[in-house]
């Protein structure tokens, strides 16, 4: 809830016992809340910066597999140098 539009539905002239410490509390907590909210989307958005670069650095990675027992995903034959796919071989990782 915003403590703004709270304030500024009570009506002039209205006499409310305490009001003066609970809006102060409620603007304490309301500019705690703010700040915990700024705190958490930095965090995130470097978490997200570090878990992105990480993600690139290991799709630019080569793949290791031994080509003799790996079919290729075209012709479905062994992959080879003498492979007879119109293509070149073709992997699904």
């Amino acid at each position: 809830m915003d403590p703004i539009k709270l304030v500024k539905s009570i009506p002039s002239g209205t006499k409310i016992e305490g009001l003066r410490e609970s809006l102060i509390k409620i603007f304490y907590d309301h500019e705690i809340q703010m700040s915990l909210s700024a705190g958490v989307a930095k965090i995130f958005a470097t978490d997200l910066s570090n878990l992105s670069k990480r993600l690139r650095t290991n799709q630019k990675r080569g793949v290791s597999f031994d080509a003799s027992e790996t079919i290729c995903s075209v012709c479905k034959e062994p992959i080879s140098i003498d492979c007879k796919c119109p293509r070149e071989p073709f992997l699904i990782i």
